[in-house]
Parts: structure tokens; sequence; C-alpha cells
């Protein structure tokens, strides 16, 4: 697998509660990869109120199917972040799919 987005309830630090956890890839022959991992400072998480909000994510999909580049994408996710749960907001690519390998 690749990047998960993971929520705890962290109210007692000393027993955080896993709440939610999103898997950006469903399929097997797909991997990501985010700058997130490297360097805390990559993502945006823009608050909506007490307990929403919208993060902002780097993300790289690579699909090794040779035959269907469609699952290629290079940019930044967007996703809604709240107690009832994590999904996607939205994305925006910095490349076409098709033209993902150059």
């Amino acid at each position: 697998l690749g990047v998960q987005i993971t929520l705890f309830d962290a109210i007692n630090v000393t027993n955080p509660v896993l709440l939610h956890r999103f898997t950006v890839e469903q399929d097997t022959d797909v991997w990501s990869s985010s700058d997130v991992e490297f360097d805390f400072k990559a993502f945006r998480y823009l608050p909506l109120g007490a307990e929403v909000g919208i993060l902002i994510i780097p993300l790289r999909v690579v699909a090794y199917n040779q035959e269907d580049l469609d699952g290629n994408f290079d940019g930044f996710f967007a996703y809604d972040v709240s107690r009832a749960g994590i999904s996607e907001r939205l994305n925006v690519s910095h490349v076409a799919s098709q033209d993902f390998y150059g």
C-alpha cells in the first residue's frame, strides 16, 4: 500500500483512539507516495469549524498497468476530514495522466 490518511482522537494522549483510515489507492497494481511522508510542512489543514476541515496534500499515484495510463496522477488532493470520516473533495493535477512519463 501507499499513502494512508489516519485520524485519531487524541484527547487522552496516552491512549489515542483510531477514528478513521483512508487508503488512497484501492487497486493492487497502483502505488502512491507523498512529500508529506518526509516533510511535515508539505501539507495544509484548513479548519472549517471546530471539528471539520480540509486536508491538502501533494500526491503521486503510479499505475503499473502500462496498457492503461489513466491511473497515473501527480498533483494535490484535498480531503474533507471530520469525526464522521475522510472523503476526497477534489484534486489538482500537474500533468495529464497520459503524459505522466514524459
